[in-house]
């Protein structure tokens, strides 16, 4: 009898888990800060400081606006941009759309705290990490 409460137990912890997990889609939506950003493309060494620099700079300026009605603003750079973001069906992929430029990048890791995107340009990859901030 104890071995049949106990898995009973189990069972309703595993459900009662399951459906209060969120899908991609509830998490993306808010405020987000770029944090890290790595890159598989071979940096010459006399352009590492400037490279460096940039990515500094970029984490330090960084804010991207995801709403819930499937738009974004997103301000890198002290240049902003709008558009629309769709997370796939099996909660793999990010889509973004500026003016008509579609970029699909690979969520390898999703919270509601942390995004890690990948995306892929020939057979360079870049690594884009980033914390929610509100």
């Amino acid at each position: 009898m104890k071995n049949l409460i106990g898995l009973l137990f189990m069972f309703l912890l595993i459900v009662s888990l399951a459906s209060c997990s969120q899908s991609a889609s509830d998490m993306v939506p808010g405020e987000w800060q770029i944090t890290d950003l790595k890159t598989t493309s071979d940096i010459p060494e006399d352009q590492m400081e400037a490279y460096n620099a940039q990515i500094e700079e970029m984490k330090n300026s960084s804010k991207i606006v995801f709403k819930a009605d499937g738009t974004f603003e997103q301000t890198i750079l002290d240049e902003t941009s709008n558009g629309k973001w769709e997370v796939s069906e099996d909660g793999k992929t990010l889509s973004t759309d500026i003016d008509g430029v579609k970029e699909v990048k690979k969520i390898e890791e999703l919270s509601p705290e942390k995004m890690v995107l990948v995306v892929a340009f020939d057979s360079d990859t870049t690594t884009t990490t980033l914390q929610k901030v509100k």
